[in-house]
């Protein structure tokens, strides 16, 4: 208890009153140890996200094989050309996003 009072606040109270501009050194820090942490969140959701697109894809594609479990025989062909459609289309988006970084 008293280690940690110490370290956030008696220790930081301390360097503003010492140190001149540590105020906005202290800031910068808080904020840079902030925005690596949101980094990590979205490098998490954006894999996260991959993922789950990726499971769908799968699901919708593999939807068309026989027997497959849990397929929806009314929405099996509609969604499967769904999800290939949405396969090509991210193809080529890709390619002509490399295109247009070259």
């Amino acid at each position: 208890g008293s280690i940690l009072k110490a370290l956030c606040h008696t220790f930081p109270g301390f360097i503003c009153r010492i140190v001149p501009h540590s105020k906005e050194v202290l800031s910068l820090g808080a904020l840079y140890v902030f925005l690596q942490a949101l980094g990590l969140l979205w490098a998490f959701l954006v894999s996260l996200l991959a993922v789950i697109c990726t499971r769908i894809v799968i699901a919708a594609v593999e939807s068309g094989n026989e027997g497959a479990a849990g397929a929806a025989p009314l929405l099996e062909t509609p969604m499967r050309g769904v999800a290939v459609c949405y396969v090509y289309y991210c193809v080529v988006r890709v390619i002509g996003l490399f295109g247009q970084c070259m």
